[in-house]
């Protein structure tokens, strides 16, 4: 008997389609929310989501500790034209996950096969610990007379400029904290999305003490009163009180 071809004998690979959304300057400035809030979603009736290509599971690696343990990304790791945005997370891992892979790998990193550009690099880093791309006899200086890396202005004329007024001060996201959960509660998830969302829940919160468990159920009562319902029938069930509703005072019975 002939075993059955797997999926990627017959070429057919896993793949995920890369979207991603835009917005402009001025639609940041009228936004309803903080577009930069890690915690908020950008709406895709109005900033719709656009296609820019797939990726294809297509290889498995062939040695995992010199593909994969080795691997070091970075959001610093930028072409010309492509800008990072005041994101106060982004803007801290820019240097941060540098710093991590020269802790964690070396400070030749990314002379690494996994890391190295596929286009030869001119720069003026030399030497340092295990490194072997040291450019020939390249002076490690600027300016030089030896036909070394030079300035280029390509980078500097793609570079946007960002445009800033008004006053300096520490910003606080807005405190709209449910109107997004309970649009992704409602809108977004399925009948089995929610049962899957509350179970998650309750599985780590039936571990924590009932005032937390409090707490936790009136947060959620405001993004949706049958998502707390839920939970709390859960946790219920697990304490042996299916007939305690009243649990944690609100009204986990309405709809």
């Amino acid at each position: 008997m002939h075993s059955a071809l797997t999926l990627s004998e017959k070429g057919n690979f896993p793949s995920w389609t890369l979207k991603i959304q835009v917005m402009t300057q001025t639609e940041a400035d009228s936004a309803p929310f903080n577009y930069l809030d890690t915690t908020k979603s950008w709406p895709e009736d109005k900033y719709p989501m656009i296609e820019v290509g797939r990726i294809i599971l297509n290889e498995n690696p062939a040695n995992h500790f010199a593909e994969v343990e080795q691997i070091a990304f970075s959001p610093a790791n930028l072409v010309p034209g492509i800008q990072t945005s005041p994101d106060k997370i982004l803007q801290a891992r820019v240097f941060s996950y540098m710093d991590t892979q020269r802790y964690r790998i070396g400070n030749n990193f990314q002379q690494l096969p996994v890391n190295r550009p596929i286009n030869p690099v001119h720069n003026n880093q030399r030497d340092g610990h295990m490194a072997f791309e040291n450019q020939g006899g390249a002076p490690n200086y600027y300016p030089n007379s030896f036909g070394g890396p030079g300035s280029s202005c390509r980078a500097k004329n793609l570079s946007a400029p960002y445009y800033a007024s008004g006053y300096v001060r520490e910003y606080l996201s807005d405190t709209d904290y449910f109107s997004q959960p309970r649009d992704f509660y409602e809108n977004k998830l399925d009948d089995e999305g929610r049962k899957f969302l509350i179970s998650s829940i309750v599985k780590s919160l039936s571990q924590a003490f009932e005032f937390i468990q409090i707490r936790a159920i009136i947060m959620f009562a405001n993004v949706n009163q049958g998502f707390a319902r839920g939970i709390t029938e859960e946790l219920l069930a697990i304490k042996g009180q299916p007939e305690a509703l009243a649990f944690c005072g609100i009204d986990v019975c309405s709809p």
